[in-house]
């Protein structure tokens, strides 16, 4: 990892750090910017990994296959996903990093003189006074150290849409007519009460087949909004207070509802099960 570490001056660095700069050093630097494309493949196989396991077990629970979610699976193949987009993230920025210290020392070596053997040894006997320049360590933690990475690096997540949809049903399987909590999202939810309805608002009843506008990201029953376009190829959505129009191509399968409503079903089913028991109890 790159956050927090303080940077060292490499032992193949050729001059100590108050001798104007070799030019030995770009050739350095040239092969430390090279990372193994085998290095991002390796990561890039370990999150589609991650993300297709990770699925297809949600998707098991969502027909039926298995009666609860994991939490702690989830979150660990979560934890491990968004470890591994770390990595990749800091590789990025320790390579720019790189490619903007190789840039700024071209320009110093372009105001520099050339200096022989003898002159250089002058300048290390009398290293007092003399203006220590820029080096390698002080270009890179500019570059590392700068602000906005964390910001970067948060936008990154937010727009992975594979770990996003992992931590909405991590977050969900604890709460499943919670709205998930979502500071860049200003769009209406369908909610009635602080609470995600599980019903569609046609039929009023639980969701079988959810799909979601994407006009208006209200969420319907798929038999139920296409009835709505038996007169044309387009209707005005049903919810009130909602003025988008909205067509057969604007429409799709809802996931996370479904998920969410095998969620409070197989709560529901649990807890009536001990309802039950207890009664053979008592």
């Amino acid at each position: 990892m790159v956050d927090n570490v303080k940077l060292e001056r490499p032992s193949w660095f050729p001059l100590n750090s108050y001798v104007p700069l070799d030019k030995g050093i770009m050739r350095d630097l040239e092969m430390a910017c090279k990372v193994d494309s085998n290095v991002y493949s390796n990561i890039d196989e370990l999150m589609q990994q991650i993300v297709k396991d990770t699925q297809k077990y949600i998707n098991n629970f969502a027909e039926g296959y298995t009666w609860s979610i994991d939490e702690m699976y989830l979150n660990s193949n979560l934890k491990n996903l968004e470890n591994l987009i770390k990595i990749k993230f800091d590789l990025d920025t320790y390579r720019s990093s790189l490619r903007t210290a190789k840039e700024s020392i071209k320009e110093q070596m372009r105001q520099e003189a050339e200096y022989t053997e003898d002159e250089l040894n002058t300048l290390m006997r009398e290293n007092n006074g003399l203006n220590r320049p820029q080096n390698l360590v002080d270009f890179m933690n500019t570059s590392l150290n700068s602000s906005g990475q964390e910001d970067q690096y948060r936008r990154i997540l937010r727009a992975n849409e594979d770990y996003q949809f992992i931590k909405n049903v991590s977050f969900i399987s604890k709460n499943p007519e919670d709205p998930i909590p979502d500071e860049d999202d200003d769009e209406e939810l369908n909610v009635a009460g602080g609470k995600v309805s599980l019903k569609d608002p046609i039929s009023l009843q639980f969701f079988r087949d959810p799909v979601c506008s994407n006009k208006c990201k209200h969420t319907f029953e798929k038999s139920s909004i296409e009835a709505q376009f038996s007169h044309g190829s387009s209707a005005q959505c049903p919810i009130d207070g909602c003025s988008k129009t909205i067509t057969k191509n604007d429409l799709f399968p809802d996931k996370l509802m479904m998920i969410r409503v095998s969620i409070f079903k197989s709560a529901a089913s649990k807890d009536k099960e001990g309802d039950e028991s207890l009664e053979r109890i008592i």
